[in-house]
């Protein structure tokens, strides 16, 4: 019962009320679930808890080897957190797992995309389109084009999208940029030629529609919610709750590392390193120190609610 309710303060965003849930059942189980792990992991993902995070998922991996969202959980905290590495392996072993799952191909050309590697984050976008249909792998694949200065294969992207999707207000605004800077650049084949005033002055009166209408924050809020990157991103309600949440988090995490009961937690068994190989003395110290500055961005009246 305890884990369903822990599901439940997941769906409703309590995830401090979900981790103790987690928690209770991991001690009181007489299995060891990967489950258990990969809920708690989940929950410390969504509070940007992304090293405790990983812990759990990884410790769920280990449990069941074939565990995708593990794995897909553990690959996108890595990847916030810059271990591309980690976030490659994890991508890698999804794509084997799971090889029709256009999502899995998506995450890998992002990461790709981050790396500065557009040709290959472009044919990981091009996959998950293949597999199916999806506007996102093609508005993505159309920033990796202009990145690669390829500007009629990016057009011909943000055409789709639009297609697909014309409440996307952020690939039509995109479009529109993209148009203007076409109209004032020359082809490789004629770079000679210059274009006409009249072509630039078009370009600037575009562009300058285009910057007023972001620097207007209720239509550039519209604009961000229409967007398909907004669709397939996390929303998460109330960021004072939230930060409530991760601060209690912490917290509890901080006193049962002073606890000398441990229980069953496979967390514990974890010698937890940083990049340089100090023990978790250090570890230790730096959690202490992202603790305190988490605080100090608390209000009054919100460290009253959280002492609550």
């Amino acid at each position: 019962m305890l884990y369903y309710r822990g599901i439940m303060n997941f769906t409703l965003h309590r995830f401090y009320e979900a981790i103790k849930d987690f928690e209770n059942v991991i001690e009181k189980s007489e299995d060891t679930l990967a489950k258990f792990y990969l809920s708690r992991g989940r929950c410390y993902a969504c509070l940007s808890m992304f090293k405790e995070a990983i812990t759990d998922l990884s410790i769920a991996i280990n449990l069941q080897k074939e565990c995708l969202d593990a794995y897909l959980n553990r690959g996108k905290c890595a990847y916030l957190i810059g271990d591309t590495g980690l976030a490659f392996m994890d991508f890698q072993k999804l794509i084997v797992l799971e090889p029709k799952n256009p999502m899995v191909h998506i995450y890998a050309g992002n990461l790709l995309m981050t790396t500065g590697s557009y040709e290959d984050a472009t044919k990981a976008f091009t996959n998950a389109d293949n597999i199916k249909k999806s506007p996102l792998a093609l508005y993505q694949r159309s920033r990796c084009n202009v990145a690669l200065n390829l500007l009629d294969e990016a057009l011909k992207d943000l055409n789709k999208v639009i297609e697909t999707s014309p409440n996307d207000k952020v690939a039509v605004s995109d479009r529109e940029c993209l148009q203007a800077l076409k109209m004032g650049s020359s082809p490789k084949e004629d770079q000679q030629k210059i274009p006409e005033k009249s072509v630039f002055e078009k370009a600037t009166v575009l562009l300058t529609k285009l910057v007023q209408y972001e620097q207007n924050e209720k239509m550039a809020k519209l604009c961000h919610d229409s967007s398909i990157l907004y669709q397939h991103s996390q929303i998460i309600p109330s960021a004072v709750r939230t930060k409530q949440d991760k601060l209690r988090a912490m917290k509890r995490r901080r006193n049962q590392n002073k606890s000398s009961e441990r229980g069953n937690d496979l967390r514990f068994r974890m010698q937890q390193r940083d990049e340089y190989g100090n023990e978790e003395g250090l570890q230790e110290e730096l959690e202490n120190q992202e603790y305190e500055e988490e605080l100090a961005e608390l209000g009054r009246s919100e460290l009253r609610k959280m002492e609550e």
